[in-house]
């Protein structure tokens, strides 16, 4: 997943990548930021103006403002097509070519971090991939649909990230929320 990220970045002028943080694992963490060409030859201006909206609504003006938006995927790892989802996102996004999403480049900046959970995602994987069966089995009893303990829901020390937001104990959300404020989306 990452290595696509990656490899849109170095194709494309609408999108660029960047580290947040590092897992217990040692995964790295990463967010893409995608806008118009035009809008990411600008997009430190266009950060900076959104955080001083964020911090002083009434005394700055929306007026030719972009919206600032940010979708995180995979939270728990074991959301088996979050990720895939993000990759068909960022890919639509650079690739589209219709007046709607131009639009979209125009007036926004989409912000993706596409793994919040890689140790939970690379736990299911490895499941996964160790007792799927070579012929389709539909009986839910089978191993292959139920997720053995302590599965891919939770990080490294199986903590849910839903649960960290607050508190920020986890490297992955001291990281996501420190670049999330960077941006206030």
């Amino acid at each position: 997943v990452m290595d696509y990220f990656k490899q849109l970045d170095e194709e494309s002028d609408k999108l660029s990548f960047h580290k947040y943080g590092t897992t217990y694992e040692g995964r790295d963490l990463y967010y893409a930021v995608i806008s118009s060409e035009d809008n990411m030859g600008n997009i430190e201006s266009i950060r900076t103006a959104n955080v001083e909206l964020a911090n002083n609504p009434e005394s700055t003006s929306t007026e030719d403002k972009l919206v600032v938006v940010w979708m995180s995927y995979n939270v728990h790892g074991n959301e088996a097509s979050s990720s895939e989802s993000a990759m068909q996102t960022a890919y639509r996004l650079i690739a589209a070519s219709d007046n709607e999403t131009a639009n979209w480049l125009q007036n926004s900046v989409v912000i993706i971090d596409p793994m919040i959970n890689p140790d939970g995602r690379d736990r299911y994987v490895y499941w996964y991939k160790s007792s799927r069966a070579n012929i389709l089995n539909t009986e839910a009893n089978d191993l292959e649909h139920d997720e053995i303990w302590p599965g891919g829901r939770t990080n490294h020390y199986w903590f849910d990230l839903n649960r960290d937001w607050v508190w920020l104990v986890h490297p992955e959300s001291q990281g996501r929320i420190a670049a999330y404020q960077e941006w206030m989306p």
